[in-house]
């Protein structure tokens, strides 16, 4: 599971802003990885490839040609005017110089593909701590954790110097 399947979960979720609150490795293993939102809402890292939802009403798994359902109704059910939905967009690059020329948001925009990584990049701090995490997604900082805090840059590399003016 990488950044396009977070991209997916996030988005399912209502989370495309914010990100997980809690990250909890497995005791071992390099699969498993826990997530906790701040509603309480779980996600996990692994499994087959694509994302599986679990509720009340059934299991749904969707990959990137592929949509199954634990129940044949889930599918079926159409869906009504008032459901949320985006807009079609068959290529990324396509959609952005359209955007730029009708300056309507693009369908994945920068805000969102940050957060996706980032989801991603704190599974990788997880993993390599080995404890569980506290995360601020308003601040982006581990709370009281320097160790982990570390891992979210690195010093720059002579001559790319990173100096915050354009």
């Amino acid at each position: 599971m990488g950044a396009h399947h977070f991209d997916i979960a996030q988005w399912a979720l209502e989370m495309d802003e914010t990100g997980p609150v809690k990250i909890e490795p497995p005791a071992k293993e390099n699969v498993g990885l826990k997530y906790t939102y701040a509603n309480g809402i779980v996600m996990f890292h692994g499994g087959p490839s694509g994302c599986t939802f679990e509720g009340t009403e059934g299991t749904l798994y969707v990959d990137r040609s592929e949509i199954k359902a634990s129940k044949d109704s889930i599918l079926k059910d159409p869906f009504l005017s008032k459901d949320k939905r985006v807009y079609l967009a068959t290529n990324h690059r396509r959609n952005w110089i359209e955007c730029i020329r009708t300056k309507k948001p693009t369908i994945c925009p920068a805000e969102v593909g940050h957060r996706s990584a980032s989801v991603c990049h704190l599974g990788n701090i997880g993993y390599w701590t080995r404890r569980p995490l506290d995360w601020n997604p308003v601040t982006e900082r581990f709370a009281k954790d320097d160790e982990a805090n570390a891992w979210l840059s690195h010093a720059d590399r002579e001559p790319f110097i990173l100096t915050g003016k354009i």
